[in-house]
């Protein structure tokens, strides 16, 4: 199934390349709650074709999204506190100098 930008512009958009990011919250899921607003779904990958990003954290070139998808799989993997699975690290998101909720 071809996601809504793909359906249009044909450009090549291949989400089993792309890392799920979930908030170090006590569950793995896909939503968080920031400021009463439910928010999810949040990845790492390219800048689709139509150049938007609805939250995610964006390469703006495909090749250099696979340099850092090479790196990250050539990573060691640490363990997610309370499961079985395995991570490749953390993110910090910082706005204005402050770290966000």
């Amino acid at each position: 199934m071809k996601d809504f930008p793909t359906k249009f512009t044909h450009a090549p958009t291949d989400h089993n390349e792309w890392f799920g990011l979930y908030r170090d919250d006590g569950k793995i899921d896909d939503y968080t709650w920031i400021n009463n607003v439910e928010r999810g779904n949040f990845r790492l990958h390219p800048i689709g074709p139509m150049g938007v990003s609805m939250g995610c954290i964006t390469l703006q070139h495909a090749a250099d999204f696979q340099v850092l998808r090479k790196a990250l799989l050539h990573t060691q993997t640490i363990a997610v506190n309370g499961t079985k699975l395995m991570a490749y690290g953390c993110i910090e998101v910082v706005t204005n100098g402050n770290t966000c909720p």
